[in-house]
């Protein structure tokens, strides 16, 4: 019985011993995709919140495009007697670009809005007129008040030409800062946008989070804290895949380029009066030495006049300085990230000499970090905007 039993024990034992490691064995390769999972959790997490900023900077933008229409079609209009306001245009619908073949001229040569103006409106319609006082011709100089009135005339003609040369001086400058602003700070926030975008496409050992770490460092450190003992004695690895590497940025998260003007009202001083007329900021007025004189002289008011001459189209594709309303997202172009771990950790009675080798793979979608709007409603596949 003695000897029976002593052999039975050793079959029982081996039973046993191979329960346990399967039973540690399993535990360890489920281990091994719940780390992997957590890394790649981790990872796309850091991905949503640099799309995050990159959405709210791409608000932002619009919100300073819909600030320059105000400035524009509002504050540059108030003047009128009928004032023009986007929501009563015809045929325009909210959200709608202006149409640049019915423009809409920007006047601010009125009180007591503007202070540095005259106290008379010269913007009350477009192309508003004010005659010159005829000017008599003193035949009789035997009655001084003849030329005493030909005199004020004279002046008075002078003050319309002044006033007129100014207000087109106002006109343009208005309306080349509001632009101008608008320009620079889409600018800045274009800058932002590219530089995160292209820290997307970057290889997953070179992408870093918003506080300048390496994803793939926190996702290491998030994966080997979540390891069994057995796993992490084997020397796992840990490898990151980034889908957007390599993509160039006009791929998948194009600029929204536009182009657009503004108008404002001109004025010619000739003989018969001060004329308006409706020009294009682009092309500056007709007396621009007022205009030198009156803001910061000829080079300040020529480099603006060249930044605005640039903005229609000279600066290349992918220029921050671009007119644009920003960014719109490719939905052909996912954002994700992959993740591939292995270990090979030894069971407690493992007969083997080489432990077997587990393999987990997880991908995770960022959570958020929606970028929008588009330009248009449809996206065919093969196109590079909507």
């Amino acid at each position: 019985m003695a000897i029976f039993v002593a052999l039975i024990f050793q079959v029982l034992f081996l039973f046993f011993a191979m329960a346990i490691n399967v039973g540690l064995a399993v535990h360890d390769k489920i281990n091994l995709q719940n780390a992997t999972d957590l890394a790649a959790y981790y990872a796309a997490e850091k991905q949503a919140e640099i799309l995050n900023v990159i959405a709210h900077t791409n608000y932002q933008i619009r919100q300073a495009y819909k600030l320059l229409n105000f400035r524009y079609y509002y504050l540059g209009t108030m003047g009128y007697q009928k004032p023009l306001h986007p929501s009563g245009m015809s045929g325009v619908q909210e959200g709608q670009i202006y149409d640049p073949n019915a423009p809409i001229a920007l006047c601010i040569a009125y009180g007591p809005t503007w202070n540095q103006v005259q106290q008379d409106n010269i913007c009350k319609a477009p192309n508003y007129s004010v005659p010159n006082v005829p000017v008599p011709t003193v035949k009789f100089p035997i009655f001084p008040w003849f030329g005493a009135y030909a005199g004020l005339a004279q002046q008075a003609n002078n003050l319309v030409v002044n006033n007129c040369n100014s207000a087109a001086a106002f006109n343009w400058w208005y309306a080349s800062t509001i632009l101008t602003i608008y320009d620079e700070d889409q600018r800045h926030r274009k800058e932002l946008i590219h530089s995160l975008a292209q820290n997307l496409t970057q290889s997953p050992d070179k992408m870093l989070d918003l506080d300048g770490n390496k994803i793939y460092d926190g996702a290491l450190k998030t994966f080997q804290k979540n390891l069994t003992e057995s796993n992490l004695r084997s020397n796992p690895t840990l490898t990151l895949y980034n889908p957007l590497q390599g993509v160039p940025i006009s791929k998948w998260l194009p600029d929204i380029d536009v182009y657009f003007t503004i108008y404002y009202q001109d004025f010619d001083s000739g003989s018969s009066g001060c004329a308006g007329y409706d020009q294009p900021l682009y092309k500056m007025p007709r007396d621009a030495s007022t205009l030198y004189n009156l803001f910061g002289g000829k080079q300040k008011i020529d480099d603006t006049h060249q930044l605005i001459l640039a903005m229609n189209g000279s600066f290349p594709e992918g220029d921050e300085r671009r007119l644009s309303l920003g960014v719109e997202k490719n939905p052909w172009y996912w954002v994700y990230v992959g993740a591939k771990a292995s270990s090979s950790p030894k069971q407690l009675f493992s007969p083997n000499s080489t432990p077997s080798t587990f393999v987990a793979r997880a991908f995770a979608q960022p959570f958020g970090g929606r970028i929008g709007p588009w330009m248009n409603k449809q996206w065919p596949s093969a196109n590079d905007s909507s």
